[in-house]
């Protein structure tokens, strides 16, 4: 059954102090669920990404549980969209249908006006309702093929819409931050300190002129780690895989 999103959180630097690149939360639907999100114990999913793991929450009435996966591990991403087209047409149908009996039984001109009503508020209604339940599926698949997704819709009460443009961003996103961790040649320094969220980029990349044999020292200008590349590879840019900021060039 698809969520209605409770809050949706994406973008290509970190969204809170967390490091995550992506953020969203989504509920189950209904004015019962929401009373519930009121006063926080309403069920819901949560998706955190960071440059290193995946955060997936369950929360129900009962508890909760979250399953940690490293970026690592995940090899694609997925997303699409579905509109209920079939129950659109059957609301407009049953609209159809009883324009004709309900104008037959006050005749004359006034139920031809009643016909007419009735079709047309039959299919408003069909539009409106295929419009506002677009589902939205966003999804992450492992290795092993353990996935992990997420339907959702757009919230009315919260007034958060998402489209195809948006879902594919997150995608981009992690596909970017799961590019980032499996660079083979990258090796990050072993006990280096918790670095507070990045700074502009527009800092100029630090390279040691000291060099270990065939290799280069180089300092990310966002968080500051340190990586040892190959003097072949000076120069070129990769991104930093603490905080997505690109290095070299």
């Amino acid at each position: 059954m698809a969520l209605v999103l409770k809050s949706w959180e994406v973008d290509e630097s970190p969204v809170d102090r967390e490091g995550n690149f992506i953020k969203i939360k989504g509920r189950h639907g209904g004015l019962i669920s929401f009373f519930l999100s009121l006063v926080g114990v309403d069920p819901t999913v949560t998706i955190k990404i960071n440059s290193q793991r995946l955060e997936f929450t369950k929360a129900s009435l009962a508890g909760g549980k979250t399953s940690f996966i490293p970026l690592a591990s995940l090899t694609s991403t997925h997303t699409g969209f579905h509109r209920p087209w079939q129950t659109a047409l059957v609301i407009a149908v049953i609209g159809i249908s009883l324009g004709a009996p309900i104008g037959r039984l006050a005749g004359g001109f006034v139920g031809f006006l009643i016909t007419l009503g009735v079709f047309l508020g039959g299919v408003i209604l069909a539009v409106i309702y295929y419009m506002l339940n677009r589902e939205i599926t966003l999804g992450f698949i492992e290795g092993s093929g353990v996935g992990y997704q997420i339907d959702f819709k757009r919230s009315v009460i919260e007034n958060i819409d998402v489209n195809e443009k948006r879902a594919r961003q997150a995608c981009d996103i992690v596909q970017d931050l799961i590019q980032a961790v499996s660079q083979a040649k990258l090796q990050t320094s072993p006990g280096q300190p918790a670095k507070p969220l990045r700074e502009p980029a527009s800092k100029s990349v630090q390279v040691e002129s000291a060099q270990q044999g065939d290799s280069i020292s180089v300092s990310c200008p966002g968080c500051g780690a340190d990586y040892n590349i190959s003097a072949s590879n000076a120069g070129r840019k990769f991104r930093c895989q603490k905080c997505r900021t690109i290095i070299g060039g």
